[in-house]
């Protein structure tokens, strides 16, 4: 996945996860597509590091749980 076509929606803290959740919308050969993404770090980051550490995760492929 290419990070230029990658966004983020709903955006929330989970507290009883301990980890920031959001919804991962991109786009590839077989159109839009959508995918729950999770970042653990501390409450207390700044929205910078947030959205990279979520960022991250969905250009991973990695999944919550």
């Amino acid at each position: 996945m290419s990070a230029n076509c990658l966004s983020l929606h709903r955006v929330a803290y989970d507290t009883a996860a301990a980890a920031f959740r959001a919804e991962a919308q991109y786009v590839n050969a077989a159109g839009i597509q959508r995918r729950p993404v999770e970042w653990h770090g501390p409450f207390t980051a700044e929205f910078a590091r947030i959205a990279g550490g979520l960022r991250d995760a969905a250009l991973s492929g990695a999944t919550p749980g």
